[in-house]
């Protein structure tokens, strides 16, 4: 088997050192100011946190695929306009085959691992179920819109990519929102079928309530800009609420102004949450009953008391027969 040939180069940096296409450094022979001889030696490369090989030149700390890069691909370091790739993902193969210049744009789509998508530039946002596609342009992330699919998502950012390539910012497509009102701080609250008002107040939404008719929610919304605009906001008007439920296990909590939901399983309160409207407490209330499984046939071996899910001693009677009792 022929033996590899192992190519040097001199540093442009630094005419004292040589590096190979290997990814090897040596330090040659050469004086010092005060007229010493010192010999020339292998330089042995350190791992650093962020999982390159470093070797030290001339008392700083230089990455071995870039001093590589800058001997035999004309590599000019330029900040992250241009990096250099290693092709295989391995960050320590520092062999020349292995590296390649490409923009910092590619570099962070290539094989991109982790993250809510397989796309580049889509991810998903869990409140709205839907999938999210942004891009930067100049330091400035720009949103492209929200989507029901990952792929519709993914070509929004690719037309935006090609845009951007072709030097087309002005041409950049961006979904407009499907709002739900015709009337701005107004939309529909799916769950309830009603309207609900919201206002922007120093980087924070503020409830207004929830309504019957699109007006109603939009004049809400109307009278606390014009406080806003007054420096009143201290009599924003919102809308009150009834402070009983007609569901079970919800409640109106006075301290933070929410429908509370909760349970009690064996004696015992479990909190669900807080929410804006009671409909949405009645919800997660269901939900829960729902983990437990509920199996309202079943009774005690006295046949008091129902019971709905099997898992531990009865709530009443405390026999072991594998029952939970909910209130």
């Amino acid at each position: 088997m022929k033996k590899e040939i192992e190519i040097w180069r001199v540093l442009p940096s630094n005419e004292n050192y040589l590096i190979s296409d290997l990814g090897r450094v040596q330090v040659l022979p050469r004086l010092t100011k005060s007229g010493s001889k010192l010999k020339g030696k292998m330089i042995k490369p350190y791992l650093g946190s962020n999982g390159y090989f470093r070797v030290k030149i001339a008392r700083k700390n230089r990455l071995v695929h870039q001093l590589l890069a800058e001997a035999f691909l004309n590599h000019i370091p330029c900040g992250h306009k241009i990096v250099v790739d290693h092709i295989n993902n391995i960050q320590t193969d520092n062999r020349l085959v292995n590296l390649q210049l490409i923009s910092n744009r590619e570099n962070s789509s290539k094989d991109k691992k982790g993250g809510t998508s397989k796309f580049v530039g889509v991810s998903y946002l869990k409140r709205d179920k839907k999938w999210r596609a942004r891009i930067r342009i100049n330091d400035k992330q720009i949103f492209l819109g929200s989507f029901k699919s990952e792929k519709e998502a993914s070509k929004y950012y690719k037309n935006a990519l090609t845009c951007v390539e072709e030097n087309r910012i002005d041409e950049i497509k961006i979904k407009e929102p499907n709002f739900s009102s015709k009337f701005k701080g107004v939309s529909l609250h799916k769950l309830t079928k009603k309207w609900m008002s919201f206002i922007r107040i120093n980087g924070k939404d503020k409830y207004l309530g929830l309504f019957n008719s699109e007006e109603e929610a939009a004049k809400y919304y109307q009278d606390a800009l014009t406080c806003i605009e007054e420096s009143r906001i201290d009599e924003i008007k919102v809308k009150k609420y009834k402070l009983s439920s007609n569901y079970k296990g919800v409640h109106w909590y006075k301290p933070s102004k929410k429908w509370r939901s909760q349970i009690t399983i064996n004696k015992k309160k479990k909190h669900i949450g807080f929410f804006l409207c009671e409909e949405e407490a009645a919800k997660a209330y269901q939900d829960e009953l729902n983990k437990l499984n509920r199996v309202s046939s079943d009774f005690c071996e006295e046949g008091e008391h129902e019971v709905i899910a099997h898992s531990g001693y009865c709530g009443i009677c405390n026999k072991k027969i594998g029952c939970v009792v909910i209130i």
